[in-house]
């Protein structure tokens, strides 16, 4: 799984799906998860993510 860089246009408002801290253009990270993309505020909530959602399953 890579790592994409993505940028949020003006208003909207995003949050890391692991940690809850609000996303910025700078700051943000989409993985994509079994075809759905996800947005993270860096590479480790991405892969804790990613691991917890595999203990869930």
């Amino acid at each position: 799984m890579g790592k994409l860089r993505s940028s949020i246009s003006g208003g909207d408002k995003l949050v890391c799906e692991n940690c809850g801290v609000e996303l910025t253009p700078e700051r943000i990270y989409v993985h994509e998860i079994n075809g759905i993309k996800h947005y993270f505020c860096c590479e480790h909530c991405a892969h804790e993510f990613e691991r917890k959602l595999r203990t869930v399953h």
